[in-house]
């Protein structure tokens, strides 16, 4: 999806929309700007844990807080505004969430859907050990 200059490709533009179609989905309109297909990646990445995916896009300028379409397609639901780290706590992988954590992930960011903070993600889904983490990070930061 790269070019050797580090440029996305064309066809990293392309077939964006595939899931557009399906009930439930937020609406939203591509724009094709590059941050936000990296951020796009980014938030696939997290949601397929993989780690080594998100260190190459982070080199490559997605924010690991972007907000991709403001909608994620997440463990079969929606989660309005979510970013990746939210994703990494709701699935309770701690690697992938001690990954972002040290790559600068808001801790204190909530989504736009349920209000709620990587922690309390975390929480929701029964992974108490992480979510305790996630909120010591937190209140270390602050």
């Amino acid at each position: 999806m790269f070019s050797t200059d580090s440029s996305l490709k064309q066809q990293a533009r392309q077939g964006r929309a595939f899931y557009r179609g399906n009930y439930g989905w937020f609406p939203w309109t591509p724009t094709g700007d590059d941050q936000e297909i990296l951020d796009e990646g980014l938030i696939y990445a997290a949601c397929n844990g993989r780690v080594e995916s998100i260190d190459f896009l982070l080199s490559q300028g997605a924010n690991p807080n972007g907000k991709a379409y403001e909608t994620t397609g997440w463990l079969g639901g929606h989660a309005q505004g979510a970013i990746a780290i939210h994703i990494a706590a709701s699935q309770g992988d701690r690697a992938l969430v001690e990954h972002l954590v040290a790559r600068g992930a808001d801790l204190t960011l909530r989504d736009l859907l349920y209000n709620g903070t990587p922690d309390g993600w975390a929480k929701q889904y029964k992974h108490d050990e992480l979510a305790q983490y996630l909120y010591e990070q937190q209140q270390a930061r602050n």
